[in-house]
């Protein structure tokens, strides 16, 4: 099938050029994956680490200080994102008006 097909150029894009199906591939590198993520938790040591409410009170802080900041930016480039996408309603883009004076 794969060969033959080839030669006739009807090559199925759902084969790789040894015959084996592309998906194959996929699940190698998969099935690899796990198995060097299962021994690199499997090698591990306890930390025994001691994480206090100070450490808690961090993270929080840094989480809500980036969603702050990431509303910030999506405030101060509202404005172009929205002439981005819209039209006026004679379906001129909102960009492509002059704006010279006097008219």
């Amino acid at each position: 099938m794969g060969y033959a097909n080839t030669l006739r150029g009807k090559e199925d894009s759902s084969m790789h050029r040894n015959g084996r199906p592309k998906v194959w591939k996929f699940a190698a590198k998969s099935a690899l994956l796990c198995a060097v993520l299962a021994l690199a938790l499997d090698f591990s040591r306890p930390a025994f680490a001691y994480l206090d409410p100070g450490t808690g009170s961090i993270m929080l802080q840094l989480l809500l200080g980036g969603v702050a900041g990431g509303l910030v930016v999506a405030k101060l480039y509202w404005h172009r994102l929205k002439e981005f996408f819209v039209r006026d309603a004679s379906g001129e883009d909102l960009r492509a008006k002059d704006n010279t004076p006097g008219e």
